[in-house]
């Protein structure tokens, strides 16, 4: 069989027989670029001027054409519906005919010689021999060569291709026929296509008509008329004078005459002024817009980058994309004769500017729309053990987690006396049962129930406020030893403490939500398989929120030390050291446990809150129920969320308790929970 596509190459070939061809037919480039040459030749204008530049800068738009076809990337898809397609594997038949056509030709090869032929003949037909019902092969053969056999009702039958010494009849399943079909009374316009070519030689008419006035007007060394400015006054008469010039002087006559001053001036004439620079520009312009291929693309000439992009999109949007979409069309139409569903499509054109990529890629990294990992496969790299989660934005995080920040603590309170007791605030009263039942109805569990439920979960928030606790107190230690170094250059730099603090945490953090997860799974009687994809996306946004209430403390330091020592400016570095010594020997009183145990809190129930919005677990508030409950907290125990999964504490409204919305009174140290509505 492979001597049968041999006639097909360009070597070893004799003339053909004879050109039973489309309509119209050339053999190559150069002869329709001859033709377009030979046309302006008559008109009388050099080559170097028209000839030239309509030669280059059609075969510069021919081969910009047809390097930029050749270069696009097509997918198979197996199409379901109109929205739903899947990509086929590539050991799929139809992937690998794409990218190995033949033994002789590439796929770019194959596409190249499509779209000269396309522009040229308007035709171009690509043989796909069937062997065992699947094509095995994609042949270009020439157009010139291929006569289209049509059956009684002028539907295509087949096709006769003529090949030296034979003529070869191919089945009308077997060829892709591509055509660039042109508005036409002519019957053979509707079954064959008209190549660009011959539409441009076509229309650059109006060049040679002006390259013919121009060789005539200049063929005996015409010159525009003058006028004669003569000194004093002209007491002779002008028409004797000016035809006794006229008649001495045929190639400079005169016009009018002007005294006070004998001079010459040529008359300004638009009419009769001739740029043979805007000629050739004209006519390049003229060719490239009929290519359409923008001319600072062949010529280079773009004012800068800008421009640049601009006639790149503008070429591939309006001339290659569009040319692309029909070839899409035709190799659907095709191939899906053989395997029903097969779809094929190109990659569309897509600006790629790398300052922008750059600048997506980090976007898309620190709001977690993508992992590290998933930059670093796209670049071809192994995965790295830290790159598997998302990472969230420094001090970026959603206004429903924000919370008010720790009360400051008060200037330097003086250490009571041993000998006297710590004065005892008055204990809150314990709230009644009547209190506490305003929200639960008739159905309301029994009150041992709900304090033994509140403790489950208080307890699991103890060891996670403990570990909270510890790591902050350890780090406020380095830190007060880093202050009191660098007291004279200048206090501590908050971000790089809250980095610290945040890897310190940070396996606490992931442990508490695990364990708060599985708890919140069981009482609703779901299983993890039960979660969604984007769960653990959700769940670490949380983290990195909880994260940023403990880490916010540094700054708020920052800034208290600040004012602290601003207040003292007449102090000596002694006396400083002694400031922030009390200040940091009074932060485990009075931050600590707060920070803490807000936090725990807010990741409590912000988990509980996740999990069973997952799963479809209906949830109310649950207060600690002793003689510390506030009284707005007391009034929203056992209150649902409303429809919009707010609750209403104290007339603000929050998802959960210690969450956003919630002024500093109601959120820090916070110790309510979510009680899930039936426990099964």
């Amino acid at each position: 069989m492979l001597e049968r596509f041999r006639s097909y190459l360009p070597f070893g070939q004799q003339k053909a027989a004879s050109q039973a061809a489309s309509k119209p037919s050339y053999a190559n480039i150069m002869e329709i670029l001859g033709l377009m040459a030979r046309s302006m030749r008559a008109s009388g204008v050099k080559r170097s001027v028209q000839e030239q530049a309509a030669i280059g800068i059609t075969y510069a738009c021919l081969q910009r054409r047809a390097q930029s076809i050749s270069s696009s990337w097509e997918k198979v898809y197996s199409e379901r519906t109109q929205s739903d397609k899947k990509e086929v594997p590539l050991d799929h038949w139809l992937v690998r005919l794409l990218w190995k056509p033949n033994a002789y030709y590439t796929r770019s090869q194959i596409r190249k010689l499509t779209a000269y032929w396309l522009d040229i003949n308007g035709n171009a037909f690509i043989h796909t021999p069937i062997v065992a019902g699947k094509p095995t092969s994609m042949w270009v053969l020439r157009p010139s060569r291929v006569k289209i056999i049509l059956d009684s009702t002028s539907l295509v039958a087949g096709y006769e291709v003529q090949n030296p010494g034979e003529s070869i009849l191919v089945p009308a399943n077997e060829m892709i026929h591509l055509r660039d079909l042109y508005a036409s009374d002519a019957d053979e316009y509707q079954v064959y296509g008209r190549g660009i070519i011959q539409a441009l030689k076509d229309q650059l008419s109006l060049d040679s008509n002006l390259g013919q006035y121009l060789a005539r007007f200049f063929d005996n060394d015409a010159r525009p008329p003058f006028v004669a400015k003569i000194a004093g006054d002209f007491d002779g008469d002008w028409q004797a004078f000016k035809n006794e010039w006229n008649t001495n002087n045929p190639n400079m006559k005169l016009r009018g005459l002007l005294t006070d001053g004998m001079e010459f001036e040529e008359m300004k004439s638009e009419s009769v002024k001739v740029d043979f620079g805007k000629v050739t520009l004209s006519t390049q312009e003229q060719i490239t817009s009929i290519m359409g291929v923008p001319l600072g693309l062949i010529t280079g000439n773009l004012a800068n980058r800008s421009t640049a992009e601009v006639l790149e999109r503008h070429f591939y949007t309006n001339t290659i994309d569009p040319i692309l979409d029909y070839l899409d069309e035709e190799l659907t139409r095709h191939f899906a004769q053989f395997e029903a569903g097969l779809l094929v499509e190109h990659e569309p054109y897509r600006v790629i500017d790398p300052e922008m990529e750059l600048k997506r890629e980090q976007h898309e990294i620190m709001y977690g729309i993508k992992t590290v990992n998933d930059a670093r496969k796209e670049r071809g790299k192994e995965s790295v053990e830290y790159g598997d989660k998302p990472l969230a934005p420094k001090n970026l995080t959603f206004l429903e987690a924000l919370v008010p920040p720790p009360v400051p603590a008060p200037t330097i309170a003086p250490a009571p006396e041993p000998d006297k007791p710590k004065k005892q605030l008055p204990k809150k009263h314990q709230p009644s049962p009547n209190q506490l039942s305003l929200n639960w109805g008739d159905n309301a569990p029994e009150e041992a129930s709900l304090l033994a439920y509140w403790k489950s979960y208080d307890e699991k928030a103890g060891t996670f406020t403990d570990a909270v606790k510890g790591e902050l107190n350890s780090v406020m230690d380095e830190l007060e030893t880093t202050t009191l170094d660098n007291l004279e250059k200048g206090l501590f730099v908050p971000e790089e403490w809250a980095a610290s603090m945040s890897k310190r945490v940070q396996e606490a953090m992931q442990k508490h939500i695990e364990t708060i997860t599985a708890a919140a799974l069981g009482d609703a009687n779901a299983e993890p398989e039960d979660l969604s994809a984007t769960f653990d996306e959700r769940m670490a946004v949380a983290s990195q929120e909880s994260t940023d209430l403990i880490t916010g403390i540094f700054g708020t330091a920052k800034e208290e030390l600040q004012a602290k020592i601003a207040a003292n400016t007449q102090a000596s570095t002694e006396e400083l050291q002694a400031i922030v010594s009390e200040y940091f020997r009074q932060f485990p009183e009075y931050r600590s446990e707060r920070i803490a145990r807000t936090t725990a809190t807010f990741l409590t129930s912000r988990t509980q809150r996740e999990t069973w919005d997952e799963v479809g677990q209906s949830y109310r508030w649950l207060t600690m129920r002793d003689g510390s409950v506030r009284d707005d907290h007391i009034k929203a125990d056992g209150q649902k969320p409303d429809e919009n999964g707010f609750f209403v504490v104290g007339g603000e409204k929050t998802k959960h308790p210690a969450g956003a919305g919630l002024s500093a009174k109601n959120a820090v140290g916070c110790r309510c929970t979510l009680f899930p509505d039936v426990i099964e």
